[in-house]
């Protein structure tokens, strides 16, 4: 009887968008793996062109992958059982240690197991975000495209630029760090991202910036503006922009 090893395949770019149509099913429970996928395959091409997708033995019929984006990782699987993501999570090289992005309830039985089973083999690099739960809030392209994102009288909304990261960083609840501002310049200069300053000092009163997986991040006011409706119209703001993108 032989023994067929089972390995990880790199998926080709060709490839991605039939992989992100899969997750249009019972839509928008998917949203997530959709929207990452969408975003991912348009950094590949721009900025991020060592991002890469693994399938467990060249099959991704059933929307099992891993993505890799530098030390990051992003895990997904239609299949109910997640068998083969706990395979292809297997085999997955953890030795440089890798960050996992957000990732479906569903799924943290299946992460749990790899864990206790791999843990003796870990490096001391590797390292996993906590475990939170949290929620997703979703709306559609039609909707958002109806928003009213008018700015108040007295300021102006557009695109973040790289010297408001400083701000950025300074005040939110997961930055204070060099690498921390790093990132956030890096989600500056590479997603959809909204702030709102005032007209005659031209100072950032509240913004909002997007990940790389698409979902929003670092929703903020400044505590000097608070209660002005200022996050309503930012939030509204890069809802639409990114529904005039086709996001």
């Amino acid at each position: 009887m032989t023994c067929v090893k089972k390995k990880l395949v790199e998926v080709p770019l060709d490839d991605w968008k039939k992989l992100q149509d899969l997750f249009k099913t019972n839509w928008p429970r998917h949203v997530l793996p959709y929207s990452t996928i969408e975003n991912f395959e348009r950094l590949k091409t721009t900025h991020l062109p060592n991002t890469k997708i693994f399938c467990l033995d060249g099959d991704w019929s059933d929307g099992t992958f891993i993505l890799k984006d530098r030390r990051q990782i992003t895990i997904y699987t239609l299949q109910e059982s997640g068998q083969r993501l706990y395979g292809a999570l297997m085999l997955y090289d953890w030795s440089e240690g890798s960050a996992l992005r957000p990732y479906d309830l569903a799924h943290k039985h299946i992460l749990q197991k790899v864990r206790t089973t791999l843990k003796l083999k870990m490096s001391k690099g590797y390292e996993v975000n906590n475990d939170e739960d949290c929620c997703t809030y979703w709306i559609s392209k039609e909707q958002a495209l109806l928003l009213d994102d008018t700015a108040p009288s007295d300021c102006d909304i557009r695109s973040l630029e790289d010297k408001d990261s400083s701000i950025i960083n300074n005040l939110w609840a997961y930055g204070g760090t060099p690498e921390t501002e790093a990132y956030v310049k890096l989600m500056i200069a590479l997603n959809p991202s909204r702030g709102l300053y005032g007209k005659e000092e031209n100072d950032l009163r509240s913004w909002i910036l997007s990940h790389t997986n698409g979902v929003l991040m670092a929703f903020q006011t400044s505590s000097h503006h608070l209660r002005k409706g200022y996050g309503e119209s930012i939030l509204k703001s890069i809802a639409k922009l990114k529904a005039q993108i086709g996001q």
